[in-house]
């Protein structure tokens, strides 16, 4: 049976009438946090939590609704012989927009929230779990067996969160359009996002619609309903959840910032009063959800039995779910109704409750309470989907811009979209054969829109030149790992968004400025650019969630494969990892871009100086998803491999006695062909499938901050900045040191460092013991004061260092890493990026980086040794000294681009002393990279 009673606020109705009437009632007031610098941060945490939370949830019910929409178009009002075609384009559609919840929307809700719940000093895991903070702690239970999350800071609050809501928004699905499941999966939307809609549910099913038998009659009432349904229930959720946060917010807000203040709880009862009372937001905001779809579900418009068609919306599916709230049949679009309303009112009871921990007694001091609704069965627990957790600040990467150049238009004709003829103000039209259907656009990618439009680009990819002169690392300050080299093929995808166009999303004629997003996982993974989602520890793996790695590792996004360094006479092999979202700008128009992103990069020393990494020897074809290669050695030695990147040095892509493709012409050459065969070519170079070993050798994971753009990026002595701690420059300020600190963050100035306490940056720290991390004063001291504080007994504090006193042991006042100075130079001065007073000998030109004395030094045929002047950072220690690195926009034409992309940044010390002392650090880094852009 069915009513039309208002079900969402009854209860509290009739509540907030009892506290209105007697609004002094002796509800006793709440406890918060007795600080007042933490309560104001709990209360703009709590604040924050629902205003990333509802924008995300917001924005995923808006892909998902668009995503259902479009396919659902194309079954129900389309001609059988057009629905492939329709659907299709549809599926490609969604996996866009879909792959954008993933990549950058669960990024941006943890971010955002992280930013505001975990500020050192102010607010930490101890008040968000505090019951007189935000008492996170009563939600243990919930997010350990439910989600998945065992809450141990605010990370994992952020994660709890996130997952709740994303799968919030699912399970709002099984109601709005109990077809979602089905139709996603017939249409081919990729596995790698179905995979992550673990709470969307649904039976499966034919894909069929009227689109066959009656698009015009029951397709197109069919389609109206289900359109509204999404609509409407979207629009409910989101009133429903604004008014719940808007009552709830008020009221923490008085307990955290005003406590003991009854006119503050007076106030906020009111203002809940609006929101849930008779007449009230909720109230209205049910009446309409109502309204809305009985205007187009309603027998005048859709005959129920169509609605109940498996052909249809198949709410004949839902007759068991809604029993179970209370609907014990399904006889009449009314009972639909009523189903919505209850399961759309229960589910955001649940998920407002759990970013509000407190709701109960938060209620209950206005004189409310929460309303009972039935829960929807079964209750789906979300899988671990992938996550990047933030590390560092903003990090340039690759991004580039691409643009339309306008082409010749054919003379347009008066006409309508879709009659073979290019009219006035189209762009294109989809049944003209004589020109290509968006003539600016890049790789035929971009289909003629149903309105004769052309799209701007929704995609762009960028891929570095290892090659191309523009393509250069310098790192440290010894000069000898500049013009380090990267491998290719490090295909990074980011979404772009926006733009200055009349119509969102449309050239009119141009994109102008877009918004990008990401990083996304490379569109044509395993297909001839790398599957970057791997796991964390065995990146041989590749996953799309969490669950799909070993227990205790995680599913991350990799940035290009391994990269095999080698200087000074030390190697390693740097892995990289992003570690928060892509941001940034990129003009479509002139080329210009500009991008943060955030790194980390995984340090292992390498077996030797021409070998850095574990190499895949043998394989066929980059990237291919094929593992036709061989590890050579590391803990997956003898398995199978896929090549991911290869370096412009043979000798770093195991292939010692060629160019890195060996071309084989017969038996036994050039090495036996790789593998004895003598017939083909092969493929020698680094992969993921490849981890690095031992494991031992691993000496930390640096986060490495980069800012890049295609213009000219810079990196200033400053006044604030670190004194260098090399012997006979304690005059000079160096460019680069760390924090004094435990995590001994890199820095430029002590802005840059937690709380920013003049003389952290590049200020001694304790280097182990009770005080691990401390500031101290006195540096190469075992006696410092700050770093025995945990020392008691007769004959302390030198005593205690020894084992005569008691307590944990002292330890030495240390900077980590190498003793900093502004470059190598015997003068001290860089001039034009060399020392002039300090050569060294390189082998060339091929394995530039080998040192030598003599020519016999350097074992590559055809190399000689050549004394040059070593390479040098010239901001020579004086403030107001800069290091530059300087890129270039490229003009897009057919939204392909070339960019040169510039960054430069600050580089931690490693746990190796011998990478340390080779390189120089810590000390500036600076790259810049030449490649190629493709929007799509």
């Amino acid at each position: 049976m069915h009513s039309n009673r208002q079900r969402c606020t009854v209860v509290l109705a009739l509540l907030l009438v009892m506290a209105l009437v007697t609004p002094n009632a002796s509800f006793a007031l709440l406890s918060g946090l007795a600080d007042p610098v933490a309560a104001k941060a709990a209360n703009n945490c709590q604040k924050q939590i629902g205003k990333a939370g509802e924008k995300f949830m917001k924005n995923k019910q808006k892909k998902l609704n668009k995503c259902l929409s479009a396919i659902s178009k194309c079954i129900q009002t389309k001609e059988l012989a057009k629905q492939a075609d329709c659907v299709g384009k549809a599926a490609l559609k969604c996996d866009k927009d879909l792959a954008k919840i993933f990549s950058k929307d669960e990024v941006k809700i943890e971010a955002d929230i992280v930013k505001k719940c975990g500020i050192p000093g102010k607010i930490g895991v101890t008040e968000l779990l505090d019951p007189d903070g935000l008492d996170f702690m009563s939600l243990d239970d919930f997010c350990a067996k439910d989600i998945g999350v065992t809450l141990n800071g605010v990370d994992d609050i952020a994660e709890c969160i996130r997952r709740d809501k994303e799968c919030t928004v699912e399970r709002l699905f099984r109601i709005q359009y109990p077809r979602a499941l089905e139709l996603l999966d017939n249409a081919g939307v990729a596995g790698g996002i179905l995979a992550n809609l673990t709470c969307l549910m649904g039976s499966a099913g034919t894909n069929d619609g009227f689109g066959d038998t009656d698009p015009k009659g029951a397709g197109k009432a069919v389609e109206g309903c289900s359109k509204e349904a999404k609509k409407a229930g979207a629009k409910f959720v989101s009133a429903k959840v604004k008014s719940m946060e808007k009552c709830l917010g008020e009221v923490f807000k008085c307990v955290q910032t005003k406590q003991g203040d009854q006119g503050c709880i007076d106030k906020a009862t009111g203002k809940c009063a609006k929101e849930f009372g008779a007449g009230g937001k909720i109230e209205k905001a049910e009446a309409k959800l109502r309204s809305s779809i009985l205007k187009k579900c309603g027998p005048e418009k859709a005959t129920f039995s169509d609605l109940t068609s498996a052909m249809g919306l198949n709410l004949a599916d839902l007759t068991t779910v809604c029993d179970g709230l209370g609907v014990s049949s399904l006889t009449d679009v009314n009972d639909y109704i009523e189903c919505m309303v209850l399961q759309h009112c229960a589910l955001v009871d649940d998920v407002v409750a759990h970013q509000f921990p407190r709701i109960t007694e938060l209620l209950g001091e206005v004189g409310l309470a929460p309303t009972p609704t039935p829960t929807p069965t079964p209750t789906v627990t979300p899988t671990v989907t992938t996550t990047v957790t933030p590390t560092v600040t903003a990090t340039a990467t690759m991004t580039a811009t691409v643009v339309p150049t306008p082409t010749a238009t054919p003379t347009l004709v008066p006409g309508i979209c879709g009659d073979g003829s290019l009219n006035t103000g189209e762009a294109c039209d989809p049944n003209d054969p004589s020109m290509p259907q968006c003539p600016n656009a890049g790789n035929g990618l971009q289909d003629c829109n149903v309105d004769c439009t052309c799209s701007c680009p929704s995609m762009v990819i960028f891929e570095a030149d290892p090659n191309d002169p523009a393509t250069v690392l310098d790192t440290g300050f010894s000069g000898f790992a500049h013009g380090s080299k990267i491998v290719g093929e490090g295909t990074v995808a980011v979404s772009l968004t926006g733009g200055s166009s009349g119509t969102a999303g449309l050239r009119d004629p141009d994109c102008g400025v877009m918004t990008i997003g990401g990083p996304l996982n490379n569109p044509l993974a395993g297909a001839g650019q790398m599957d970057a989602f791997r796991c964390s520890i065995d990146s041989s793996i590749t996953c799309s969630l969490d669950s799909d790695c070993p227990a205790t590792e995680t599913c991350e996004i990799y940035f290009g494969s391994r990269l095999p360094l080698s200087a000074g006479g030390v190697s390693a092999c740097v892995t990289n990892r992003f570690t928060a979202a892509i941001v940034g700008t990129a003009n479509i128009e002139t080329g210009a871009s500009a991008n943060t992103v955030s790194i980390e990069s995984e340090v292992v020393v390498g077996p030797s100086v021409e070998k850095p990494c574990d190499n895949c020897i043998g394989d066929l074809l980059v990237n291919d998803g094929s593992r036709d290669g061989t590890c050579d050695t590391g803990t997956r030695a003898g398995l199978a491999c896929d090549v991911g990147g290869v370096s412009p040095f043979p000798a770093f892509n195991g292939s010692p006695f060629g160019s890195p493709n060996d071309i084989c012409t017969g038996a036994g050459a050039p090495i036996a062909c790789c593998s004895g065969t003598g017939t083909g070519s092969c493929l020698n170079g680094t992969s993921l499938d490849c981890p690095q070993s031992p494991a031992g050798a691993n000496t930390g994971v640096l986060p490495i901050n980069l800012s890049n753009s295609t213009g000219t990026e810079s990196l200033t002595v400053q006044a604030t900045g670190p004194t260098c701690t090399a012997f006979g420059f304690g005059a000079a300020t160096c460019i680069c040191d760390t924090c004094a600190t435990a995590a001994a963050e890199p820095c430029n100035k002590d802005a840059d460092c937690p709380g920013a306490i003049a003389g952290s940056c590049g200020g001694p720290r304790c280097t182990s013991g009770g005080s691990f991390g401390a500031a101290c004063t006195l540096p190469g001291s075992i006696f410092d004061p700050l770093c025995h504080a945990h020392c008691t007994g007769p004959g302390t504090p030198e005593a205690c260092c020894t084992g005569a006193g008691t307590g944990i042991a002292c330890s030495p006042c240390s900077n980590p890493g190498e003793p900093t100075k502004p470059n190598p130079c015997l003068s001290g001065m860089c001039t034009a990026g060399v020392c002039t007073d300090v050569s060294n000998g390189y082998c060339g030109p091929t394995e530039s980086f080998r040192g030598c004395f003599v020519d016999s030094d350097c074992p590559f045929p055809g190399d000689t040794c050549t004394f040059l002047d070593q390479p040098c950072f010239d901001d020579n220690g004086v403030v107001g000294g800069t290091i530059e690195a300087t890129g270039a926009p490229d003009v897009p034409i057919n939204d392909n681009s070339s960019p040169t992309l510039a960054s430069t940044f600050c580089v931690a010390p490693v746990a190796a002393a011998a990478i340390n002392t080779a390189t120089g650090l810590p000390g500036a880094g600076r790259v810049t990279l030449k490649g190629l852009a493709e929007g799509f």
